[in-house]
């Protein structure tokens, strides 16, 4: 879900979408498999800057 709203963010510059993700990893930052998501950016072509992680 995180990616798909980076996703969203990034490609519709959809700035609800930024908000949401951010929220997303806020709200689950205790349970995130960071390696995972930061593969998953990768593989998505999503700059690491667009989110702190």
């Amino acid at each position: 879900m995180i990616v798909d709203r980076l996703n969203a963010c990034k490609h519709w510059r959809s700035q609800y979408d930024c908000e949401q993700a951010q929220v997303l990893i806020g709200v689950y930052s205790d349970k995130l498999d960071r390696e995972y998501l930061k593969k998953r950016m990768k593989e998505e072509d999503l700059e690491t800057d667009l989110i702190k992680i």
